[in-house]
């Protein structure tokens, strides 16, 4: 039996068509082993390219080796050498070949030294002795590790099942939509050997964007394994992704999804559901706009699923079912990535699967690595999954330039270093060109070698690709362009300071103005009990109001800094430094009005206890002037710093450690993001008192005409004022707003 490709000459940047073809002549392998004993290996071998026949070479030779010894047939490495002289080709023998005679000899009983290997092929020494110095008997599979699953015609009935129609085929087990005779409905029926662990897997996840499992039965005469789910209908996310990719960019739309959706509606006899919410907002939706939407859905599927212990491992477009109304629904939670797990099953990453793998998964992949496949958390799926949203908007996958390479271990090495050495600038160009920014970083971050670097959690990445979507959450995730807010990230506590010695500095001219004409003058006795006064108070006052905003800002700035640096504050302190820099204005406006109340008592006790004969209507002027500076101090630092906090630290601190609305802390911040918007409306309406202020001090306390004057210019300049802090009032609204909602996250 041979058997020919039709996809000669690919390389595995390519696409999926190359892996494929070496699955299809894996299982093709076994089938014919179990029909009449060992095949011609030659005869199996596809055409192309050399890097892919060469990987089908080994991996056929590992299947054939086991299945020999488990017959008794202890045939050796060097009669394959023999018979294919294309496996020394180049340093010879690959070194997981290799290892697996060894352990077959080992299974065997014979007694056999790993130096003996060593040896024999000193050009493979080096690898040999890191994967022989660590004994694993689960490791004695080959990578191939197929089970066939008989073939079963469409019209058939088995067991409670009538087979309506093939949905998909896999190396594994063949997907049907099945009614299911005792309960009167369709379900999407997947039929496998009996081994594995998905439905023990399945049975915990109950989430609205992963496929429900009804459950199992177990055909014991057959060897047959029927789960039986929830039928999803609306096909594949990877053919919706090919539809989109054959369309022009401009008509490259949410409307893709779901014409992929009703073809496959179509075919099935389907009704193309109406009146869906989410139908309408694929329709109205950008392509950007559609993969952040998808993103989100998967994002949250993953994050539930990892709050339960469960890591999804195959994230593909093929694993994404789309439902009628065109919400994803990840499927396929079966793979074992590693030899170190029960039932593992290598060959499912034949499908396509490595291309999407985290640089830490394809490391427990490896037979000679010594990462262990616990030491993977959810930031691999997060990898997996931020891949696929790269193709879905660049139609390629970020790491176009990976090949196969001479045997699995030696292209996992190459598969590895390559994604260890991170993206390239002209790749996240390509990225920059076709998504907004927000959008790019976030795949970009979650594309770091590092996982941690990456998002903590997919709940994370499920909320960045929420704000994604909300303009204004967008907008306040991004760095600021504004000069303002780029230098108060560089230097903040002289942009702080700044926001509240000016208005500070303005109002104290003023007092100083106003009540030196006013009164002091009046009183040629007592100007120089006013300067000392006026010496003593500022003397005091400014640098009490400069250490404590000082003392506030010295750990915003230390983290800030380090940020730049590159290094993140971990969640909990994140989020305390978004309390204080929250808390900034307001308490600059509260020490500032405590400043100025003393003030407005201390400067005519002063004066009076310095000999000038003041009277009641003298001590009242004294403490108007000084409220109107109090509310000038309140007012204006509040909105200029809370502006700061709200378009730089905020949210570059949000971006350092995500809010969790899930926990107390969580709905705390989101609370105080709330409260902060209002309380923005009663310093408003203490902006708003100022030029009100001024007029009626005009006309209750009269005074010189160039009291009045001054009065008047404070009163004018007032309003001026208070149009602009409308204006940034308004701003910080929103930006409050949509912080609330980034720390609320998303809502079901």
């Amino acid at each position: 039996m041979t058997i020919r490709s039709n996809t000669t000459h690919r390389s595995l940047d390519q696409g999926d068509a190359a892996w494929d073809a070496l699955a299809e002549r894996l299982e093709a392998f076994s089938v014919e082993w179990d029909r009449g004993g060992p095949p011609n290996i030659a005869d199996f071998l596809p055409d192309g390219p050399a890097e892919l026949r060469r990987m089908a070479l080994v991996e056929l030779t590992k299947y054939d080796l086991e299945r020999r010894w488990q017959g008794g047939d202890r045939r050796r490495i060097d009669a394959y050498l023999a018979e294919l002289p294309e496996l020394a080709q180049g340093e010879g023998p690959p070194a997981d070949l290799l290892y697996e005679e060894f352990h077959c000899r080992r299974l065997a009983g014979e007694t056999v030294a790993a130096e003996e290997y060593v040896e024999r092929y000193p050009q493979q020494a080096g690898a040999l002795r890191r994967l022989l110095g660590v004994e694993r008997a689960d490791d004695t599979k080959p990578f191939y590790d197929v089970v066939r699953v008989e073939e079963l015609e469409v019209g058939t009935k088995l067991d409670d099942f009538d087979l309506l129609a093939r949905l998909g085929r896999g190396a594994f087990a063949t997907v049907f939509l099945a009614r299911q005779r005792s309960m009167q409905r369709l379900v999407a029926l997947k039929v496998s050997a009996d081994r594995g662990r998905e439905p023990q897997t399945l049975a915990q996840l109950d989430h609205p964007h992963i496929v429900r499992v009804f459950d199992q039965r177990i055909l014991h005469d057959r060897a047959l394994r029927l789960l039986y789910m929830q039928y999803v209908c609306g096909g594949t996310l990877h053919a919706a992704m090919d539809r989109a990719r054959n369309l022009p960019s401009e008509e490259r739309t949410g409307k893709a999804i779901l014409e992929s959706v009703d073809v496959a509606l179509s075919r099935r006899g389907d009704a193309i559901p109406h009146g869906s919410q989410l139908r309408q907002r694929l329709a109205e939706s950008d392509w950007p706009h559609a993969v952040c939407l998808i993103g989100m859905q998967l994002a949250e599927a993953l994050a539930y699923a990892h709050g339960r212990g469960v890591l999804h491992r195959d994230i593909k477009p093929a694993n994404v079912l789309l439902t009628a109304e065109g919400a994803a629904q990840l499927v396929d939670f079966n793979i074992s990535f590693c030899a170190e797990l029960d039932g593992a099953a290598p060959a499912a990453y034949f499908g396509g699967s490595l291309a999407y793998m985290s640089p830490e998964q394809l490391e427990a992949c490896h037979v000679g690595h010594p990462r262990k496949a616990d030491s993977l958390d959810g930031r691999s799926d997060v990898y997996s999954l931020a891949v696929m949203l790269w193709e879905m908007l660049t139609g390629e996958k970020p790491l176009t330039d990976e090949r196969a390479a001479d045997g699995w271990n030696a292209a996992l090495d190459e598969l590895i270093a390559r994604r260890r050495t991170g993206l390239d600038a002209a790749t996240i160009g390509r990225l920059r060109d076709v998504a907004p920014q927000p959008l790019a970083e976030l795949l970009v971050e979650c594309l770091s070698p590092s996982p941690d670097d990456r998002p903590a959690t997919a709940a994370q990445m499920a909320r960045r690709l929420w704000c994604c979507l909300r303009p204004e959450s967008e907008r306040l995730l991004m760095p600021s362009d504004a000069f303002a807010a780029r230098f108060a990230l560089r230097w903040p506590i002289v942009a702080l300071l700044l926001c509240a010695l000016v208005p500070n500095g303005l109002a104290a001219v003023f007092n100083y103005v106003y009540n030196r004409g006013h009164i002091v003058e009046q009183f040629s006795d007592a100007q120089q009990v006013f300067w000392n006064t006026q010496t003593a108070v500022n003397g005091t006052a400014f640098p009490i109001g400069v250490a404590w905003m000082v003392f506030l800002a010295i750990p915003l700035a230390r983290a800030l800094g380090a940020l730049r640096r590159g290094i993140r504050p971990t969640a909990e302190a994140a989020a305390a430094l978004r309390e204080r820099a929250l808390s900034l204005g307001r308490i600059t406006a509260v020490v500032g009005i405590a400043l100025w109340s003393v003030a407005g008592i201390v400067y005519p006790v002063a004066i009076r206890l310095g000999g000038a004969d003041l009277v009641w209507h003298d001590f009242l002027h004294f403490v108007a002037s000084l409220a109107v500076g109090g509310l000038i101090a309140a007012t204006y630092p509040f909105f200029a710093i809370t502006w700061l906090a709200t378009r730089a630290y905020y949210p570059a601190l949000l971006r350092a450690g995500e809010v969790n609305p899930t926990d107390a802390d969580g709905a705390a911040e989101s609370r105080r993001l709330v409260e902060l918007e209002r309380m923005t409306w009663r310093y408003l309406v203490l902006a708003a008192s100022l030029p009100m202020f001024g007029v009626t001090l005009m006309v209750t306390l009269g005074g010189a005409t160039g009291s009045r004057l001054l009065l008047a210019v404070l009163s004018l300049t007032s309003m001026a004022g208070f149009g602009l802090i409308y204006l940034v009032a308004r701003a910080v609204q929103r930006d409050l707003s949509a912080l609330a909602e980034i720390a609320a996250g998303p809502k079901a």
